[in-house]
């Protein structure tokens, strides 16, 4: 049997992109100010780039799994008090974390749009990427069989992030997030910089 002939074809990075970025106009977020699309450019990076109130940029990225990878990830359930996580230094006791907060977002939207093309949107552990409070990405399995895992990572910024949750009491809009396909846009996508990647990695969120 030709194998090639009856592989499983992956699903495009842009197409589950462009699901999240529709999701995240439909959020009604009072924190989001805008939300592009970018890539690819360097290293192959695709994603969406999201800017909140306060001026920083957080990117939602989506890269190949593979399932015949000795590190699958596993999963791992977001923690009861996310997107805190304790911090000895602090006041409270605590410290609010944007990439857990976004990613937790990205998985609530998905999980309450139930897109047509996806089975599934499971918070994993990945082999790459520590974080002891909680998940690191998400998997999306696709109705083709595929996965694609998702990241959040924070981009550069001019101002320092909120050391408490700003927007408590934010209830995502159920119906206005399962019409979602209303708020695809087709926009430009933002070129991807060497300075973007940078930040984006080197933050090791």
């Amino acid at each position: 049997m030709n194998k090639q002939a009856t592989a499983v074809r992956p699903p495009s990075a842009r197409n589950i992109l462009d699901v999240f970025e529709a999701l995240f106009r439909a959020a009604a977020h009072p924190g989001i100010k805008d939300v592009q699309p970018y890539g690819p450019g360097v290293g192959g990076f695709e994603g969406v780039k999201v800017r909140f109130e306060w001026g920083n940029g957080d990117y939602l990225w989506a890269y190949l799994f593979a399932d015949g990878d000795d590190r699958k990830p596993a999963p791992k359930p977001f923690a009861a008090d996310v997107p805190y996580a304790p911090d000895p230094d602090s006041e409270s006791g605590r410290k609010w974390l944007v990439v857990d907060y976004v990613l937790k977002l990205v998985h609530d939207l998905c999980v309450t749009a139930r897109p047509d093309a996806f089975t599934g949107c499971v918070p994993v552990a990945l082999h790459n990427v520590v974080r002891e409070h909680g998940p690191s990405g998400l998997r999306v399995a696709t109705t083709d069989g595929a996965a694609r895992i998702l990241r959040v990572t924070i981009g550069s910024g001019n101002t320092k992030d909120p050391e408490e949750d700003p927007w408590v009491g934010y209830e995502i809009p159920e119906e206005g997030v399962r019409a979602w396909k209303e708020h695809r846009q087709v926009t430009p996508k933002e070129p991807e910089t060497q300075s973007s990647v940078t930040a984006a990695t080197a933050s090791g969120s």
